[in-house]
């Protein structure tokens, strides 16, 4: 009995010992940790909360503490909280919330992450992702950046063939211009020759205006503008863009638009840049082939969800060893290229929710394909 009443006295200290290298751990863990925690009742009133450096908070713990997340925050945010305790508390699992704050002259981002504590409290642990966002915002406008590069870099080697599309519809404005002074000066005018000059004229001016708007939305710059885009319509405008270039180069251009596909949302300047970008590198393909070979495929299709886009040439295909890495920046199999334009389109599908993929025909030459997803909302078009 002695024994184990001495073991029952050296219990409770070796229990407060116990108890208290415990707690210098979880303090030194605490203290180790960046993010801020509080603890909050199920109905977002701040009980308590743990910051390294409490002058790191947006606000002094007086200006929250035993104060509901309504008083704290804008209408809107305060909502946002409230509505993630409810779905931690009802669904025992985390609830993430971002959002932003001007702290001191400075706009700063923040990640809540709101997990339930008991049957009436949360704590929510949130982080500045200030650096975050900008290096994210950084990235997307050096992508926009090199987008507006790839495209001013197209229109470029297009130049030759825009110019020929243009002087076309020129000439013919000039010499209708020309046989209509002449017979403005002969003493009997034919009034309704006239007018189908005049009228040839204007469908001549409209076909140049075409050429130039088409250029112009296809290298502006701006920002990104997502809508509902109608696919077959999009490219047919590509075709459009590049009909001298097709018939300069001799290329036979196959375009087979599928039925009843739905609208996807893209930006539709930049979808065209993807399937340009596509076009010119199968006719680059195909250019060594005799003429009756130089036959390149545009094709859209049903897709799983949305939209496949397929572009089919039939050149000599990409070698082996380029094959794996031909989506990566720098890498092309062109003598006066930069490798960036597959990078670039990759990109852009990417931020669309798609995926462009490359594959061998099984006879001859290349397959890129990508696909969009539907947009949610849309109804199927012809």
């Amino acid at each position: 009995m002695g024994p184990a009443r001495s073991s029952d006295l050296s219990e409770p200290g070796e229990t407060a010992d116990a108890l208290r290298e415990t707690e210098a751990r979880y303090v030194a863990i605490l203290n180790a940790l960046t993010d801020w925690m509080f603890l909050l009742t199920r109905d977002g009133v701040f009980v308590d909360f743990h910051a390294r450096d409490p002058g790191d908070l947006a606000a002094p713990p007086e200006r929250f503490l035993g104060r509901n997340v309504r008083d704290v925050f804008p209408p809107g945010l305060a909502g946002g909280f409230l509505a993630c305790f409810a779905e931690a508390m009802e669904t025992g699992g985390p609830c993430s919330l971002e959002y932003s704050l001007p702290v001191r002259d400075e706009l700063r981002h923040y990640e809540a992450r709101i997990v339930r504590c008991d049957d009436d409290k949360v704590m929510s642990i949130v982080r500045d992702i200030t650096e975050r966002k900008l290096a994210e915002t950084q990235v997307h406008e050096l992508r926009h950046e090199l987008a507006h590069v790839g495209r001013v870099s197209v229109a470029g080697a297009l130049a030759g063939s825009l110019a020929h599309e243009i002087n076309q519809p020129l000439a013919a404005v000039m010499a209708n211009a020309q046989v209509a002074l002449r017979t403005i000066a002969g003493p009997q005018p034919d009034l309704a020759e006239l007018r189908e000059m005049l009228a040839d004229i204007v469908s001549d001016n409209r076909r140049a205006s075409d050429v130039v708007r088409r250029l112009r939305a296809f290298i502006k710059k701006g920002d990104a503008e997502l809508a509902p885009v109608d696919v077959n319509a999009t490219l047919h405008e590509v075709v459009r863009l590049l009909n001298s270039d097709v018939l300069g180069r001799r290329i036979w251009l196959e375009v087979h638009p599928g039925l009843e596909l739905p609208p996807v949302l893209a930006d539709r300047v930049q979808l065209q840049q993807v399937v340009v970008n596509l076009l010119m590198n199968a006719f680059d393909a195909v250019r060594g082939r005799d003429v009756g070979g130089r036959r390149v495929i545009l094709r859209t299709d049903k897709g799983e969800g949305g939209v496949l886009v397929s572009v089919v040439d039939h050149g000599d295909g990409v070698p082996d060893d380029q094959l794996s890495r031909i989506f990566e920046p720098f890498v092309t199999t062109k003598s006066e290229g930069l490798g960036l334009g597959l990078s670039i389109c990759r990109a852009i599908v990417s931020a669309h929710g798609g995926e462009l993929r490359a594959e061998r025909n099984a006879d001859r030459g290349m397959t890129f394909s990508f696909n969009l997803p539907a947009f949610p909302s849309g109804e199927p078009k012809a």
